[in-house]
This record gives structure tokens, C-alpha cells and sequence, in this order.
């Protein structure tokens, strides 16, 4: 069963058009997810209902338009990253701003994307909130493409950003993505939806780094479909947001489609960081891997949901799953549950999980040898999440990821600190 929205007049907040208003009836029939919802078994969902129903009663909280200085906030909330505003995509609370983006082989299109694509509650909520999607197609080899959420917690907000990103046949691009927030004290929900679209033969190597305030709540899918021979590197850093909650969807629908995942989140305090990943074989010969790792400290909860299916004839399919989590305080929580549902025969499958604490006979083997504690910790948990990292070792994100690890760390034990 699904919570019941608060009744309110749908006009009184999206007045713009006739498709919002749809979605939104398409929400009010899907309810806001409970923890009687498979998908949500582990995440706060009444601390998430609350307060989309605050929210939604504020009939403009989903149009705040707000005046940012860009080249000041890209300044401010990428002190360790080089991103000048001609060369980074900028949203501020899920709108698109003006900040001079000149293209670097994408093409940009703000004209209203037919909504759709609403199969959950909170995907439904976003079209209802946002009639616009963000529309990018890549021309070519091209540059980094910096995609910059900026969230400014001024006012209580709802922010809907829509993406839909396309890579042409044999064409390979490269997306960076930032979720930011310049002031932390107002109630705020980042509500996201992205689809992906990999022709085939295009390749899309993907890295998104999320460290928004710890008063901000963020649902974000991804729906993601790969034609034959396309492949897709992700990775994820999650380190911010009260709840930071991440559902994606990948299909590989060709022959020899490949989806490798990989991701770190770090947890502290009461923090919620919960991801959910569901791949689907369809066709013959394509391969997946999950590689994601986990730190929980202090009351907070880390959650990790991977599944994959395979199809009938999906035969050849390679998938593997590895989650692994480190617990850092007593309190902690950590929930682990790898899938797998195979209806196809010679395919090559595997998943695991495990959860623990800093192995006391190693801390011990490098004490022994006179490494400081501090040191000594610190040494373990980088060689915890090193094969989750190994897909941005030799970017230039690699040093910024590793500063933000160390900052995460230093506040989920201060004597893991560098």
C-alpha cells in the first residue's frame, strides 16, 4: 500500500500546462513510496513523505527562481575542481541558468522534452513539477562535460531537474557530474530524473560526485538503455544530503553491450545514503559489474540494493556483483542485498557481499612496524575502497575524490584523519 498525498489543487502549483497536471494525477495514484515498497524496504520514507507534502503545499516551491552569481558559485562549490562556466552545464535547483556554456561538442536543447517516462511515484512527481527536459546530444568526440547542480537552500524548495542525454553510433563522450549546495539551512528535496541513450557502438564514460547539505534530501533515477556494443563507465561518490537515496536502471538491450558500476559512499552521523541498481540482459553476449563500497559511521545507515536479470536467450551474458561496507562505530547500520534472476543458460554469474570492521590483526601487523595509528587506519580503509576507485585513478578527478575521502573520513573518526 502506498501513502496518501495531501489533497491540494494541482492547478495552484503547476499552472503551466496539461501534461504536468497529468503527472501529477499519475503520482497522487502512485502515492508517495513506503517501506512496504520492496524498493524503499530500508529508506526513511516517512521522513521523505513529510516532507514532499510540506513542500507540495507550497504552491512555489518548485519555481523558485533564484539569482545566482555563476562563476562566484562554481568558485565556491568547486574550490578543488578547474571548471570555468563556458565549459560547465549549470542548474540552479533544477533549472537551467544561464552561465555562458558554449557547447565543447554538445548540443543543448531547453524546449520542453515531451514528459513521460513517469514509471514511479517520484518520477511521475518530477514531470508534474518540471515540463522542461534538458535535452543533450553529443556531435562528436568532445570535451568533459561538467554538469553542475547548484542548490540554494534560500527558501524551502523542491528542486525537479530532467535530463535526457544522448551519444550518437561510435560516438564517445565523457560527462562529469557535480550536486552542490551553496547554503544548507532550508528544508530542501532534489527530485531528479535522467535517461540515458547509448547508440550503437557509442561509449559514455560517466562520473558523479553528490556532496549536497545534510538538510537536503535527494532521490535521484537514472534510466539508462545500451544498444549493441555500447558501453557505459559509471562511478559515483556520495558523501552529503541527509538521505542521498540513488536508483538506477540499466538496460543492455544489443549484443555485446557492456555497463560497468562502480561507487564509494560515506555515512556519517544519521545520515541515509541507499543505493539501488537493477541492470536487465536482454540480448545475447553483453556483460555488467557492480563494484561499490560502503563506510558507516556514527548513527547512519548505508544501503546497498543490486540486481541483474537475465533474459531468456540473453545467453553469454558475464555479470558480477561485489558490495562491500566498513563499519566504523558501533551504532551503524548497514543493509546489503545482491540479486540475481536468470531465465537464460550458459551465462557466467556471480555476487557477494560482506560487511565489517577494521581488521584488528592488520591495524596490529602495521603498528607493529611502527605506523602510527592514525596512519595506520587510514592505510586500510584506502585499500578498503581501492578497487571501487580504480575507474578514476587516472583522471584528473583523482585528487579532488581523494580530498573529499579524506574530509568524509576525518568526520566519520577523527583518527582516520590524514
Amino acid at each position: 500500500m502506498s501513502a496518501s498525498v495531501s489533497p491540494h489543487a494541482v492547478e495552484s502549483a503547476w499552472p503551466q500546462s496539461k501534461e504536468q497536471q497529468a503527472a501529477y494525477r499519475r503520482f497522487q495514484a502512485m502515492g508517495l513510496p513506503t517501506q512496504r515498497d520492496e524498493e524503499w524496504r530500508y529508506a526513511p520514507t516517512d521522513e521523505i513523505g513529510a516532507a514532499v507534502t510540506s513542500l507540495l503545499a507550497d504552491p512555489v516551491s518548485s519555481m523558485r527562481d533564484v539569482s545566482v552569481d555563476i562563476d562566484s558559485a562554481l568558485a565556491a562549490a568547486l574550490p578543488d575542481v578547474p571548471v570555468d562556466s563556458g565549459r560547465a552545464l549549470v542548474l540552479v535547483n533544477g533549472r537551467l541558468a544561464d552561465s555562458g556554456f558554449s557547447g565543447n561538442g554538445w548540443t543543448v536543447s531547453d524546449n520542453g522534452v515531451a514528459v513521460g517516462g513517469d514509471t514511479t511515484a517520484m518520477a511521475a512527481l518530477n514531470a508534474a513539477c518540471n515540463a522542461r527536459t534538458i535535452a543533450l546530444t553529443v556531435d562528436g568526440n568532445s570535451e568533459p562535460l561538467h554538469i553542475v547542480h547548484v542548490v540554494t537552500a534560500q527558501r524551502p524548495t523542491l528542486a525537479s531537474p530532467r535530463l535526457h542525454v544522448t551519444v550518437p553510433a561510435n560516438v564517445s563522450a565523457n560527462v562529469v557530474e557535480h550536486l552542490v549546495q551553496l547554503e544548507a539551512d532550508a528544508p530542501t528535496v532534489v527530485n531528479a530524473a535522467v535517461w540515458i541513450s547509448l547508440q550503437s557502438g557509442a561509449a559514455l564514460r560517466w562520473h558523479r560526485l553528490q556532496c549536497l547539505g545534510n538538510s537536503t534530501l535527494s532521490v535521484y533515477e537514472t534510466n539508462a538503455t545500451l544498444e549493441s556494443e555500447a558501453t557505459m563507465d559509471w562511478f559515483s561518490l556520495d558523501t552529503g544530503a541527509a538521505l542521498a537515496r540513488n536508483h538506477m536502471r540499466i538496460a543492455l538491450q544489443g549484443e555485446f553491450a557492456r555497463a560497468d558500476l562502480s561507487g564509494v559512499y560515506l555515512s556519517a552521523d544519521q545520515q541515509v545514503i541507499d543505493n539501488r541498481l537493477a541492470i536487465r540482459h536482454a540480448q545475447a553476449n553483453a556483460s555488467s559489474s557492480q563494484e561499490y563500497a560502503g563506510i558507516a559511521g556514527g548513527e547512519s545507515r548505508a544501503i546497498f540494493q543490486g540486481k541483474v536479470r537475465v533474459d531468456e536467450g540473453a545467453d553469454g551474458t558475464k555479470a558480477k556483483q561485489r558490495n562491500r561496507n566498513l563499519l566504523m562505530s558501533d551504532t551503524a547500520k548497514v543493509y546489503t542485498k545482491p540479486e540475481l534472476e536468470i531465465y537464460a543458460d550458459e551465462v557466467e554469474c556471480a555476487h557477494g557481499a560482506t560487511t565489517g570492521q577494521i581488521d584488528p590483526d592488520a591495524l596490529f601487523y602495521l603498528l607493529a612496524r611502527g605506523i602510527h595509528a592514525t596512519h595506520a587506519k587510514r592505510m586500510l580503509v584506502d585499500a578498503f575502497v581501492a578497487a571501487s576507485l580504480a575507474p578514476v585513478n587516472d583522471t584528473p578527478l583523482a585528487a579532488t575524490i581523494q580530498q573529499r575521502l579524506a574530509d568524509k573520513l576525518a568526520q566519520l573518526q577523527p583518527d582516520v584523519s590524514p
